[in-house]
């Protein structure tokens, strides 16, 4: 079983795709052509009279062709009406650089009742009349009804546009400005199944998705492969990395404590500055409540059981700029070291989930479906505090991208 991926679950109606068949086959309307010094012309036709099915790489479809015919000849004039229902396989293909291609066949027809001749009487065989139709169909609607599937499905610029637009430096958040990147790797599918009111089909994406508060300096190298694959398990988790730079963590830090109170008075932060070395030491220069730096170090230690990182060794210490300051400053310490104590062990899957849940939707064909990211728990399976910045790997349970339309 694969270990990473997002599933996609794709359930198509069967309306919607009869509106598309629809919508080409009306397209023919009044087309005329002659045959047997018959004049016939294709007239419309209904959604309801469409049936599919799947079977493999391939849709099963019974086309309705609607038409009428007329040969004049004075008083030997024709007039009549009839509809015919054409079976057709349109076998589909997906190469690995996402080129979709298909191939219409005609397997089989049927009448859906004898012509109907409104003047004089019909001169040919109806079997002719079918063949006539038949062979129109084949040479003239066939092929142009893969060009007008292919004209309407460029998947490669289609996949490649959006995740351009979603998934190269996206700012998931604003402020602090958070970015999320992800590498399209392999898209895998199986085989196309369906049901009375339904086509569905299972998609997996292979892909690395990275979380950071600088962005990406990645060389653009759109090069997705697609799979088919008849059988294919995964476990549904998506892996991830969050990079937290210790200067955006120190920003976040300033925004997120000036404006606080503690003891009393408000906190002002002028700066923070994080280092790693040995510990993790926090500087702050400060305003308010002293006017000073207060200094805090400690080692920061990961519980995976728990998903909480707690902190040992923990040192506070503020270094007034006069007299009255330093009096005091062995309470202010005494607040900060209480208060730090009071907030770890901190939740780390819970702060990181809040920047997972800004992963964009993607919306596709002008808004009217929506690929909707979700996931159950956000989990960490390790983290890195290195000398410039915080590694966060991450699993996203049962990841799924829901489709809306």
């Amino acid at each position: 079983m694969v270990e990473n991926g997002i599933h996609i679950d794709i359930n198509i109606s069967k309306d919607k795709i009869n509106q598309i068949l629809t919508a080409f086959l009306n397209g023919k309307e009044h087309h005329t052509f002659t045959s047997e010094s018959y004049d016939f012309t294709i007239t419309k036709s209904s959604i309801e009279d469409i049936c599919l099915h799947c079977a493999s790489k391939s849709l099963m479809v019974e086309l309705p062709v609607d038409f009428k015919f007329y040969k004049k000849a004075g008083l030997f004039s024709v007039d009549g009406e009839g509809k015919i229902y054409l079976n057709v396989e349109i076998e589909y293909n997906i190469d690995e650089q996402l080129n979709f291609s298909t191939n219409s066949k005609l397997l089989d027809y049927k009448w859906q009742k004898p012509p109907i001749i409104h003047l004089g009487s019909l001169n040919i065989p109806v079997e002719m009349l079918s063949h006539i139709i038949i062979h129109y169909m084949e040479q003239s609607v066939l092929n142009s009804l893969d060009k007008y599937i292919h004209d309407k499905v460029d998947l490669r610029s289609l996949i490649m546009k959006k995740w351009k637009q979603y998934a190269d430096n996206y700012k998931i958040v604003n402020k602090p400005i958070v970015y999320f990147n992800g590498e399209l790797k392999n898209i895998i599918t199986g085989p196309l199944r369906s049901n009375k009111s339904q086509l569905h089909l299972d998609i997996w994406l292979d892909v690395g998705i990275r979380i950071s508060d600088t962005p990406s300096m990645q060389e653009d190298n759109f090069q997705p492969r697609f799979i088919w694959k008849e059988k294919y398990e995964s476990a549904n988790n998506q892996k991830a990395v969050a990079e937290f730079s210790y200067e955006g963590l120190a920003r976040m830090i300033k925004n997120e404590l000036n404006g606080k109170e503690l003891g009393g008075k408000t906190f002002d932060i002028e700066s923070v500055f994080i280092r790693n070395d040995e510990k993790m030491e926090v500087t702050a220069d400060i305003h308010e409540p002293v006017k000073g730096q207060l200094k805090i170090s400690f080692i920061p230690v990961l519980d995976k059981e728990s998903q909480k990182i707690d902190i040992q060794d923990l040192k506070t210490e503020v270094v007034a700029e006069n007299i009255i300051y330093k009096l005091t400053s062995p309470l202010i310490e005494k607040i900060i070291t209480s208060r730090l104590q009071s907030i770890f062990p901190l939740d780390i899957s819970m702060y990181m989930d809040q920047f997972v849940k800004k992963i964009p939707t993607f919306q596709f064909f002008e808004n009217n479906i929506s690929l909707i990211p979700s996931m159950t728990k956000t989990k960490i399976e390790n983290a890195n505090f290195g000398t410039s910045s915080l590694i966060v790997d991450i699993i996203l349970e049962n990841t799924e991208l829901d489709v809306v339309v």
